[in-house]
């Protein structure tokens, strides 16, 4: 009889762990009766934790709109090529940089209009 009350609060303690986890109170249970409150209370454990889902979905979803983001605010050819004038008027880069960059900018605007879409 010891033995059947030791390993049904073993199932409740491992349902009281699983509370606030992905696995649920009532499968830790279920799982701890079933096999062992050892190895429900390890099942448990083992489970993510519910407010580490929701962080890991959060987390997705801002990585989602972040690069669907990016598409749209890509600038024009002219406003690169005036930043990096503006660069070069800081003395950040050098007049040779700024012509190399201005070329490979316009020659990748006019190649992409070049190209069937």
């Amino acid at each position: 009889m010891g033995l059947f009350i030791a390993w049904f609060i073993g199932a409740i303690i491992a349902a009281a762990i699983a509370d606030n986890r992905q696995l649920g109170a009532g499968w830790a249970f279920f799982i701890a009766i079933i096999f062992s409150p050892i190895v429900g209370i390890i099942v448990a454990l083992a489970s993510s934790k519910n407010i580490d889902v929701e962080l890991k979905n959060k987390l997705i979803l801002t990585q989602d709109e972040l690069i669907n983001r990016k598409g749209h605010n890509r600038l024009t050819t002219a406003e690169e090529i005036k930043q990096y004038k503006s660069l070069l008027n800081d003395g950040i880069i050098t007049s040779e940089e700024f012509k190399k960059k201005k070329k490979q900018l316009l020659d990748i605007n006019r190649s992409s209009e070049e190209s069937p879409s």
